[in-house]
């Protein structure tokens, strides 16, 4: 969100207060537009460095003078109360229909990149007036998408629905809260009436992921658990002690008993992009494949979502939702939840409540009904072992990286190893790369016989110094081995300059780098050979596999032979109908070759590589946003030339700034639930490699002052927004605790 202007329409309202506060914190210009000057008078105090613009959605001139320059439109404009909108149907229809027609033509005469309609169930088989006139709203920003393309303007229009917000201004419980602290009586119009419902910060969660997703005319839904009104009424008169809940049996006009957020005839172009979120996708789009390289192409197929197959939320959950979810709320409530209060404060190391009842993981894999079809493939194809399916993912990597070849291999290790053979590197030959690495990078140098020559890092992106490498090479020094951290290239110029100047061959440890670019170029042809690493927590699994890509025919012919014991030929070739049986062993190999099963996976997780790249880049762009004002961390550099991956996000703790070290700070996430990890261990200061290579610690000091402060946070693309608010109050939490 940093440097973004962003509009929002009807921006004094709730979500308009919530959404300032947040974007302004995390750098955005905002500007409120709407036609209230009182409450834009209170915010303007409250928000100094906001803009503010008076204007109604039904004045397109306005809006098109106001629009001018915006990089993002939040269309919150709306009259939303059900009784209102029915007793005041025209006046609905101008500002929910002709504003928002007003607003599509504003961004298109401006060239406005992202704008997002905020809708609501009620559009879903509309009952009345205000969901007819919000289902119509989302008609205009669909068509508004597919007349961009037409146009060719780069105006992404999508629509936002969801459900009831229980901290909003206005909302039934604001009102129900009244009404209870003035001791009187709650009227609940029909025992049978349920809600799909969610708090202001999921609202503007599935915003962000909007703006950083979408490709236009889609509409995002987020799943919602469900309350009924009487439950809602009757827990916050049991919490409260005050008041009283009367049900009658009657429902008003224009209100539904219950509550659809996704239609039968939508679930069918409806994709599921993560846990919470769901994104239907536009009729004129469904057969783009733009869309499913996006969001890949998980169908919801299970028909409506609504009331009736959501989760149903008990007392328990109420009462945390609307108080300790609901700011405004939940402080005006301090006498009734001091001490729950007191520990939501309190890290759990001290005595505090976990932010989440269960664990995080700092990475998993994210596998679906695609990867199932590719694996079931292969077992009716009865070819098992390296074969056809190996093939076609070795096709597939080498096209996505133009690579002329690639090897694939059961592991990056097993990469590594077959790379360092294949140049026939050996005793008494020297190979230079990081101590700030796994242990793999160094093993393969070791397993051949070779000595593994380690040199310092560079201090902000934590790879390799190439000033480090020219002061290291001596006459047994055969080849350099860079190893793109967390995702971020190396500098590969200086890398191949000093590798041209001294006859080495490089091979690049991409393991962290699918779908890294250095230069705008992917990571995969710079060098001699690169190898990537397809374990579970990467940015695409195997299970366990690895790939080696190069553009050496040589290196190619030999890596193949190393996989299979340094014989001529593979099992296709001795075992097919017209196969000869004979076969010849050239050099020493191992046993490292890929099953069919391995590259099904892989051919399968390919082609999500796009979204899952999206998602990674969302999630960090909203831990960016959260801790660039925070002091006591540092967070992850990205140099002009470089496009990470984002395989890891590792941030720094500035001790000296804290009443606790690097291994408390992780000791205290982890009673969060949050599953922080450390990456890595720095090579010499492992037993084996001080006893048998004479390093020590105090060796490579900027690797060991790296190693000493840094902490690898969850970050994988099956992560929720929720998940990832988790992890950004833990941290917060605890940093706010031990603060010094």
């Amino acid at each position: 969100m940093q440097n973004k202007k962003i509009l929002i329409t009807g921006g004094t309202g709730s979500f308009g207060y919530k959404a300032t506060q947040k974007f302004l914190q995390a750098g955005a210009e905002v500007i409120i537009y709407s036609r209230d000057e009182y409450k834009q008078a209170l915010m303007k105090k409250e928000f100094p460095d906001a803009k503010f613009c008076i204007g109604d959605v039904r004045d397109l001139e306005r809006l098109q003078e106001c629009t001018q320059g915006v990089a993002v439109i939040i269309h919150a404009a709306a009259m939303k109360h059900v009784d209102i909108c029915e007793q005041n149907s025209s006046e609905a229809f101008k500002t929910n229909v002709l504003g928002s027609k007003n607003v599509v033509a504003a961004a298109l005469s401006n060239d406005v990149p992202v704008i997002i309609n905020l809708s609501a169930d009620k559009a879903v088989y509309p009952a009345g007036i205000y969901g007819e006139s919000k289902a119509e709203s989302e008609k205009i920003f669909v068509e508004g998408a597919r007349k961009a393309k037409v146009l060719g303007k780069p105006c992404r229009f999508s629509n936002l629905r969801y459900s009831n917000v229980l901290s909003s201004r206005g909302s039934v419980v604001e009102i129900f809260e009244k009404i209870l602290q003035d001791d009187k009586t709650v009227t609940v119009f029909d025992d049978k009436m349920i809600r799909l419902v969610l708090t202001q910060n999921q609202v503007i969660s599935l915003v962000e992921f909007t703006i950083n997703n979408s490709l236009g005319g889609e509409t995002y839904l987020i799943k919602s658990p469900v309350l009924r009104i009487s439950d809602l009424a009757t827990a916050m008169q049991q919490h409260l002690g005050k008041g009283k809940v009367e049900i009658k049996n009657e429902i008003r006009e224009g209100e539904k008993y219950d509550a659809v957020l996704l239609s039968a005839e939508e679930s069918r172009r409806t994709l599921i992009t993560t846990e919470s979120y769901l994104v239907i996708l536009p009729e004129f789009a469904v057969s783009l494949s733009g869309y499913h390289e996006r969001y890949g192409d998980n169908y919801f197929a299970q028909g409506e979502y609504g009331t009736h197959n959501a989760q149903y939320l008990n007392n328990e959950e109420i009462i945390k939702m609307v108080y300790e979810e609901s700011d405004e709320l939940y402080n005006q409530h301090n006498n009734h939840n001091t001490e729950k209060q007191g520990t939501a404060d309190l890290p759990a190391l001290e005595g505090g409540t976990p932010v989440r009842d269960t664990h995080l993981p700092y990475a998993t894999q994210w596998t679906g009904e695609e990867e199932k079809k590719e694996i079931l493939e292969v077992l009716e194809s009865g070819w098992l072992t390296t074969g056809p399916k190996v093939q076609q993912f070795e096709t597939d990597i080498a096209e996505y990286l133009g690579a002329k070849y690639a090897i694939a291999l059961n592991s990056g290790t097993a990469a590594l190893h077959c790379c360092v053979g294949a140049l026939d590197i050996g005793p008494g030959d020297e190979v230079i790369t990081t101590p700030f690495t796994f242990l793999a990078t160094a093993n393969a140098i070791v397993y051949v016989g070779a000595t593994p020559v380690l040199v310092d890092v560079e201090e902000d992106t934590y790879n390799i110094d190439p000033e480090e490498i020219r002061k290291k090479i001596t006459p047994r020094t055969k080849a350099i081995i860079p190893v793109h951290y967390g995702g971020h290239p190396c500098n590969m110029d200086e890398i191949k300059k000093i590798a041209e100047e001294y006859d080495l061959k490089v091979i690049e440890d991409a393991a962290h780098a699918l779908s890294t670019e250095y230069k705008g170029q992917k990571i995969g042809t710079h060098s001699d050979m690169v190898i990537f690493s397809f374990h579970p927590v990467k940015n695409i699994t195997t299970a366990e596999g690895g790939i080696i890509t190069t553009n050496d025919e040589e290196l190619a012919k030999r890596c193949v032979m190393h996989r299979t014991h340094g014989i001529t030929k593979e099992a296709m070739e001795r075992y097919g109908k017209d196969a000869n049986w004979t076969y010849d062993m050239q050099r020493l190999g191992h046993r490292y070759n890929m099953t069919e099963f391995q590259a099904a996976l892989g051919v399968a997780q390919l082609k999500k590589i796009g979204f899952f790249q999206q998602r990674r880049e969302g999630i960090v762009d909203k831990y960016q946003q959260a801790f660039s004002s925070m002091p006591e961390l540092i967070l992850p550099t990205v140099k002009d030339y470089a496009k990470s991956s984002w395989h890891l996000f590792p941030i720094r703790i500035r001790e000296e700034m804290l009443n606790a070290d690097r291994n408390k700070m992780i000791k205290a996430l982890k009673a969060e639930n949050i599953g922080v990890n450390v990456h890595y261990i720095p090579i010499h200061m492992h037993t084996y490699y001080q006893k048998n290579f004479g390093f020590k610690e105090g060796d490579f000091p900027k690797a060991e002052k790296i190693y000493s402060s840094i902490i690898t946070l969850p970050l994988f693309p099956k992560m929720s927004e929720q998940d990832a608010d988790d992890v950004i109050k833990a941290v917060r939490k605890t940093i706010n605790y031990y603060r010094r």
